[in-house]
């Protein structure tokens, strides 16, 4: 120890200062690179706490906007639904007005129907008791009197007679023909103003009646009178089934649709008819055997034409059912789905030819070729030109075409439309149409029909070989 001691004292001062100064300007060092690095974290943790500051505000500003949208979102539901349930109200107070009026006009119609009737009958039994005391009274005042009381009795019954009576319909049960009750009826309803009045006298709703006349059921629209004769006289009441009669409103109203239907129901006749007399392309939701069911078939293609492509394929045979189909569809698209036999019959085409003239695009050659056939065509459908390329150089096809359509003249051969002549009178006939300027483009068509032929003759003749 006292040998350390003493080396230590050897030690120079200047070495030890030295030593002193290095330790300290290492500390320096290291203060001076610490001393950044605790700068730049204290500021980065003053970043991280301002970033963690503006996520929670901007997080309680989406917070609060999400919760305005809620309640604005709940709102506008609340409002909907209650105007919804307002709407619905309205509609079930206007529905329940409108039958209110409709059963109180038919109670009003049935007491003055009733009240005529009555008043006939007082008239009948006044006019049988004027004649009874005429019988009776003294023959001196009745020959006085005779011709002024005659005259006037005449000109009475007349009256009585040009006034329409009005009809009283029994109404009978379908089971058991018991008389239900006595509607007096006008000569102008329909059946479905009975149905009304029934449901004023009897009860029965009018959704829930059938009526049956022999073993016909009538149809709403049906007028009382047929063929202008005299009204029925009975008819069988039916009730259906309310649920069933509430199914057949709904679909008659659009609220469903046959597809939305069972099976059972795709089959019930009368409710297909009431899909398809307002949606005629639903035949396609109907069951095979009512889309082969000529009625049915025939009220949708009434409506729409290309409600054909469901009907069976029988039907698609079926000469009326193609013709009210084309009817009732764009360009006659419907003769697509028409059975190819029946473009082999000229007694379909030559009529469906007045609907459109493109059922020749289906017809087949052999009535294409046939002159005959040309000749009817045209003179039903002056267009029908444009598909009879083999007369369109015929000048009695091509007047006959034009005749009744000037614009057929677009479809006739080169050898009329180069005419001047044809032209001149062409326009001359469409602009008077008199019978003289017919005959004048008559002679000019076959003037110019002769020329081309003969034509066509020479050049033939010229180029045979001697």
């Amino acid at each position: 120890r006292v040998g350390s001691s003493l080396a230590r004292d050897r030690v120079p001062a200047k070495a030890r200062r030295r030593q002193s100064m290095a330790q300290w300007t290492s500390g320096g060092r290291a203060r001076d690179v610490v001393t950044p690095l605790a700068a730049a974290t204290s500021g980065a943790r003053l970043a991280l706490a301002q970033a963690e500051a503006a996520l929670q505000a901007e997080l309680q500003r989406i917070e609060g906007a999400r919760a305005a949208a809620v309640e604005r979102a709940t709102a506008q539901e609340l409002e909907a639904r209650r105007a919804a349930a307002e709407r619905a109200a309205q509609e079930e107070a206007s529905a329940t007005a409108e039958r209110q009026t409709r059963d109180a006009h038919a109670v009003v119609e049935v007491a003055r129907r009733r009240a005529e009737l009555e008043v006939h009958r007082l008239s009948e039994h006044a006019a049988t008791a004027a004649a009874a005391a005429a019988a009776a009274t003294p023959s001196a005042v009745g020959s006085l009197a005779s011709p002024a009381r005659g005259a006037m009795e005449q000109q009475e019954a007349a009256r009585w007679r040009e006034v329409p009576r009005p009809v009283v319909i029994c109404v009978r049960g379908a089971i058991g023909g018991r008389a239900l009750c006595h509607i007096p009826a006008a000569r102008e309803w329909t059946v479905r103003h009975l149905k009304a009045a029934i449901e004023a006298e009897e009860g029965t709703p009018l959704k829930q009646q059938r009526l049956i006349s022999g073993d016909r059921l009538l149809e709403d629209a049906e007028p009382l009178r047929r063929d202008g004769g005299e009204p029925l006289a009975d008819v069988s009441l039916m009730r259906v089934d309310q649920a069933w009669a509430s199914l057949l409103e709904d679909v008659s109203d659009g609220i469903l649709s046959l597809g939305d239907l069972d099976e059972e129901a795709r089959n019930d006749k009368e409710i297909v008819l009431a899909a398809v007399r307002e949606r005629a392309l639903e035949l396609s939701d109907a069951s095979l055997r009512l889309r082969g069911d000529r009625e049915v078939v025939l009220e949708a293609v009434s409506r729409h034409g290309d409600a054909l492509q469901y009907a069976s394929e029988e039907l698609r045979r079926d000469r009326a059912v193609v013709l009210a189909a084309a009817r009732n569809s764009y360009d006659g698209r419907a003769f697509t789905w028409a059975s190819d036999e029946l473009f082999k019959r000229a007694d379909f085409v030559l009529p469906a030819l007045v609907i459109s003239q493109d059922v020749l695009r289906f017809a087949p050659k052999a009535l294409l070729h046939s002159r005959g056939f040309a000749l009817e065509a045209v003179k039903l459908n002056g267009r029908a030109l444009q598909h009879l390329p083999d007369f369109q150089d015929d000048w009695q096809v091509v007047f006959e075409a034009i005749v009744g359509c000037p614009d057929a003249f677009a479809c006739a051969g080169d050898t009329f439309r180069a005419s001047a002549e044809v032209v001149r009178e062409l326009s001359l006939f469409a602009t008077n149409g008199t019978a003289l300027q017919k005959s004048r483009l008559r002679a000019a068509l076959e003037t110019a029909g002769a020329a081309a032929a003969g034509a066509s003759c020479t050049c033939a003749c010229a180029c045979a070989p001697e």
